[in-house]
């Protein structure tokens, strides 16, 4: 049954793509990042072309890395990002958490998508834009359109601490 076979690969990739939006956003740190050339950046960038981005986009750095007892030459912080190209979702990741951009991200094909739409709570209000350089919102909207599933919207509550 290849229609059976082509539907379960399909339902695959969502759920692993659902797999990696809920484990990153759900790690998002309240913690700017340096650029490259020393600037620096918010915790949370995103918005229309971030990332070269076809649509809306994000980045921001996550915790949760697994580093056991620090043995390995980094840290337990990743800098990831979402964007839609060439018609897909895109998960983007830095090994590094400052000056990613001098560091090629791996990049990893998600789900077919044509549009992304983020929307940011603030603890009263759902806002189009976030603008805190070291505060990270309460919650994540996101809208995606697929051509194969139509129109997702998903909201993930956020955790971590909130810089002052």
């Amino acid at each position: 049954n290849n229609a059976v076979a082509g539907h379960d690969q399909k339902l695959n990739l969502m759920q692993q793509t659902m797999s990696f939006l809920t484990h990153d956003l759900t790690q998002m740190m309240p913690r700017p990042v340096r650029g490259e050339q020393g600037q620096r950046e918010p915790a949370l960038l995103a918005g229309a072309g971030v990332l070269a981005s076809e649509s809306e986009g994000m980045r921001f750095v996550r915790g949760g890395v697994v580093n056991p007892l620090m043995r390995l030459p980094r840290s337990n912080l990743l800098t990831v990002g979402y964007r839609i190209h060439d018609g897909y979702l895109e998960r983007l990741a830095w090994p590094l958490t400052d000056a990613a951009g001098s560091v090629k991200p791996t990049m990893q094909k998600l789900i077919p998508a044509d549009s992304l739409r983020l929307q940011f709570y603030d603890g009263t209000r759902w806002q189009e834009s976030w603008s805190s350089v070291q505060a990270i919102p309460v919650a994540v909207r996101m809208t995606l359109h697929s051509p194969q599933w139509g129109e997702i919207e998903r909201i993930w509550l956020l955790r971590g601490p909130q810089l002052s």
